[in-house]
């Protein structure tokens, strides 16, 4: 398949946390011209930010414009591969993009858990590097004799 080919769209795996990264912010839901995203989503327990609990989408209504894509604000909507795909009612176009997902997502939930615990260790840490060079440097202008006295010697 070319980059060019379109079809529906997907949740694209992210390879740091093994799952999709939506955090159910909406942007999709609200540019679409066709208006056929629906999606809802909750903060698990113990994270900064927000996972989809329901991505729906009908397809007998999208166009494909590919909009959602675009303001994506984590590049987790990608066009699917597949192709040659048929129906036979309206109801066999209504798509459940969290169908894959569900079953590893209590996992997911704790690898961003893990994730954001290192983040905020390794900010920590950085704050503390900041603050003891700064001390250090303070510590340093002390012990430097003052250029700025005033005093002149005379030769």
């Amino acid at each position: 398949m070319t980059e060019a080919y379109r079809n529906v769209i997907v949740l694209i795996e992210k390879e740091d946390i093994a799952s999709h990264d939506c955090i159910a912010c909406k942007a999709c839901e609200r540019v679409c011209p066709s208006f056929c995203i629906e999606l809802e989503g909750e903060r698990p327990g113990g994270l900064k930010r927000t996972r989809v609990t329901e991505f729906t989408v009908d397809f007998a209504l999208c166009s494909e414009c590919g909009l959602c894509l675009d303001v994506c604000p984590t590049d987790t909507l990608g066009y699917s591969r597949t192709y040659d795909e048929a129906g036979y009612k309206r109801s066999d176009f209504l798509y459940d993009l969290l169908d894959d997902w569900r079953d590893g997502e209590q996992d997911t939930v704790e690898r961003l858990r893990k994730l954001e615990a290192e983040k905020a260790e390794e900010k920590k840490r950085a704050t503390e590097a900041k603050k003891a060079a700064a001390a250090k440097k303070a510590a340093e202008a002390k012990t430097q004799p003052d250029a700025s006295s005033g005093e002149i010697e005379d030769d």
